[in-house]
């Protein structure tokens, strides 16, 4: 990743002029583009006054034209016959489009400030409508209206369009490498991952009803099923990252918007180009690594906040394990999760240069910097409390916009190269432990090397006093049968130079024994 401050003037990045969607498909005609284009604008000014029923438009009729007619020019039709043939392990046909989720009570009704915009500004349908056609130049050229268009919030009836294009852009940015697998996604190979048993299948099962509870669409049987359908396809192309919790809600939020195989190969992309995969592996070998550096971020911008959790034991991955591992949708409405999308897919065309994580930091900053005061004056329970999902939810079910702009006010203290920074700080630290725990090692086995000798010695020791005591009892038998001999000499009437013989083998033998047990205990 680059810093922020170089987006400004972003240089040209590699051409994506044979990516238009997540799939990899061929390139519509400007034509059908611009008529699909027309269709969602009059739906949207259609729909201005009331509710909107759907998330995202359903690929109609005109979309099968455009793909048609973008793949009219091969010649035998077989990108065409991909886009139109239904997926033959679906038993059930998608509805055209989702149920509508919770929507922001403050999203006004109007379509020119429907998506965040005052009424004097221009209506964003149009002005998307108009960066879309020519999305190359518009990408390349004058990136800094795409940041603007996105940071406002992408329309509804755009936003899988827009999401494919902008996977597109991080595929073309052929220079930044992935994430350890290799782009084998197409629609063929989609069908081929769906056929395979998976052993997480059971497990993604069980999980998926507990996504999106209060969604219609999940809640529905297609909509379980389409979502089964991504997550095992997934756990199948990727076997070291496999299935992993929390997954189900990044993809769940892509299916609102787009098809079922289009939701797969971006959810692939953002694994694989946008450093996701760290911390979904098994090991979730990223996510301490994220922590430290939320921990940092949030010890040098709110210090007197940062403490007061510290003093009280506030555990940081209570709370913030969640954000990373589901980009907040487990803990806020689904529209905040749409707008998070937006931005994480948001790429400058740069060598690592998408905006990805940083949304994450910026927003869970922005969490902790709008309820700070509260936070500061609330004890350990009354913080778990505040921070838990049901409470998040709530707070910013109608105050979805005042959570993406606070969390602008970041772009310019929470970068890349500030989190570039704080991972080689990581690192240095990591290799300390690492050095540490090796020297702990070290003498961990030389005292256990000690401990095993020292006991080997007190057996020995063992060992020689028992020995020692057999000699003793020995010598003082000895001592005893050579004087009952001498008694019986003296008794007998023996010669002098026979007892004196006899007295002074006594002290032969004697001297000997001593002098053996004291050799053996030397």
């Amino acid at each position: 990743m680059e810093g922020d401050e170089n987006l400004a003037s972003t240089p040209d990045s590699p051409s994506t002029g044979d990516i238009t969607n997540a799939g990899g498909g061929p390139r519509p005609s400007e034509e059908c583009l611009l008529r699909k284009l027309e269709e969602v604008n009059s739906k949207l000014e259609m729909d201005a006054r009331g509710p909107k029923k759907y998330l995202s438009t359903s690929r109609s009729s005109s979309d099968s034209d455009c793909s048609t007619s973008g793949t009219s020019g091969t010649s035998d039709g077989k990108a065409a016959a991909t886009r139109t043939t239904p997926n033959p392990t679906t038993t059930a046909p998608l509805p055209e489009s989702p149920p509508s989720v919770r929507r922001t009570t403050s999203e006004p009704t109007n379509v020119t400030g429907r998506f965040g915009r005052s009424s004097n500004s221009k209506d964003p349908v149009r002005e998307w409508s108009a960066a879309i056609k020519d999305w190359d130049t518009v990408h390349r050229k004058r990136f800094r209206q795409i940041l603007d268009l996105t940071t406002k919030g992408i329309p509804t009836g755009l936003r899988g369009m827009v999401w494919a294009l902008q996977v597109g852009s991080a595929k073309a940015a052929c220079k930044r490498p992935t994430d350890g697998v290799e782009d084998t996604t197409t629609k063929e190979s989609y069908a081929v991952l769906l056929e395979r048993d998976s052993p997480h299948e059971k497990l993604i099962a069980r999980d998926i009803a507990r996504t999106y509870p209060g969604n219609e669409f999940f809640q529905a049987s297609v909509g379980q099923e389409t979502l089964l359908n991504v997550i095992k396809a997934y756990a199948n192309y990727d076997i070291e990252v496999g299935y992993c919790q929390g997954s189900p809600f990044i993809v769940g939020a892509l299916l609102l918007h787009l098809p079922e195989e289009d939701a797969f190969e971006v959810f692939a992309t953002m694994m694989r180009e946008y450093k996701l995969r760290g911390l979904f592996r098994p090991s979730m070998a990223d996510l301490p690594l994220r922590l430290f550096q939320f921990d940092q971020l949030f010890a040098q911008m709110y210090p007197e906040l940062h403490a007061h959790f510290e003093d009280i034991a506030v555990p940081l991955s209570s709370f913030a394990s969640q954000w990373f591992l589901s980009m907040f949708g487990t803990v806020l409405p689904l529209e905040a999760v749409f707008r998070i999308i937006d931005l994480f897919l948001l790429d400058t065309g740069m060598p690592g240069g998408n905006f990805g994580l940083l949304v994450i930091f910026r927003v869970g900053m922005a969490i902790i910097g709008m309820n700070h005061d509260q936070l500061l004056m609330s004890n350990f329970e009354a913080i778990m409390v505040f921070m838990s999902p049901k409470s998040l939810n709530e707070r910013y079910e109608s105050a979805v916009d005042e959570l993406i702009t606070a969390s602008n006010r970041y772009n310019s203290s929470i970068t890349a190269k500030r989190l570039i920074k704080s991972e080689k700080e990581y690192d240095v630290q990591k290799e300390a432990e690492t050095r540490e725990m090796s020297e702990m090692a070290k003498l961990r086995t030389e005292n256990a090397t000690l401990l095993y000798n020292y006991k080997i010695a007190q057996e020995k020791i063992a060992s020689l006093e028992v020995e020692n005591s057999s000699l003793a009892e020995s010598l003082t038998d000895k001592c005893a049968a050579l004087a009952e001999a001498e008694e019986l000499l003296i008794d007998l009437g023996g010669p002098e130079p026979t007892r004196l013989r006899l007295r002074r083998g006594t002290e032969d033998i004697e001297q000997c024994d001593v002098t053996d047990v004291a050799g053996d205990n030397m």
